[in-house]
């Protein structure tokens, strides 16, 4: 994940980047699933950081739903960056985009008030796992929020079989954390508390697990 390694694109292949959008719609009940991160946003205040915001969907859903939040996009996808950009100018809406890896991430410490991110840490190896909580961490104010949506435990055995499809794509070992429900205990490793699972969503291809921390 560092800069010295293969960048890999949320569905392999950047240029089948335009296919991402419609497939998140139909696989991950993706209006249930933000929506499930906006309404948890209640109360915030500040700045906030969409940590690999791909197509920006996350961060135009949360600008429109809290207009005084200042909210950043990073991904390390420039493509992705610029579908997001032409999404918020669509929009109308106003929101920082910029390239940069989650595990260096391009922040003074302290910098956000909240870290949203959906549907990442799944590409990620446990090591890479740890050094992006940690990274995320730093650039949290004390006290900040961490809102993660991702793969989580399969509710049934259906579930897990249909998981496997995900587990091929971005890898049997990256995604052995997810299955095993194991995200809410790296976490809390990388030094945040209140780590909780306040939403279990079911969805064609799996679980989804919504997570709240503090910093």
């Amino acid at each position: 994940m560092s800069a010295d390694k293969s960048y890999v694109h949320a569905l392999r292949f950047q240029k089948l980047n335009w296919l991402y959008d419609p497939i998140v719609r139909l696989t991950t009940r993706e209006r249930t699933v933000k929506a499930r991160i906006t309404n948890a946003l209640s109360g915030q205040t500040g700045r906030l950081l969409d940590l690999a915001c791909g197509s920006g969907t996350l961060a135009i859903l949360i600008k429109q739903d809290y207009p005084h939040l200042t909210v950043q996009g990073l991904d390390g996808d420039l493509d992705m960056l610029g579908r997001a950009e032409r999404k918020a100018a669509d929009a109308d809406i106003d929101i920082s985009f910029k390239q940069g890896l989650a595990d260096a991430l391009p922040y003074a410490d302290s910098s956000f008030d909240v870290v949203v991110s959906s549907l990442f840490f799944h590409h990620l190896s446990r090591a890479d796992k740890h050094s992006v909580f940690r990274e995320i961490k730093r650039v949290l104010i004390p006290s900040g929020v961490l809102l993660l949506a991702d793969w989580g435990r399969p509710q049934n055995i259906l579930m897990r079989l249909m998981f496997f499809a995900v587990r091929l794509l971005d890898g049997i070992g990256n995604t052995r954390d997810n299955i095993q429900g194991k995200l809410p205990t790296l976490i809390s490793e990388a030094g945040f508390t209140r780590v909780k699972e306040i939403g279990d969503i079911a969805t064609p291809l799996g679980t989804i697990s919504v997570i709240r921390a503090h910093a």
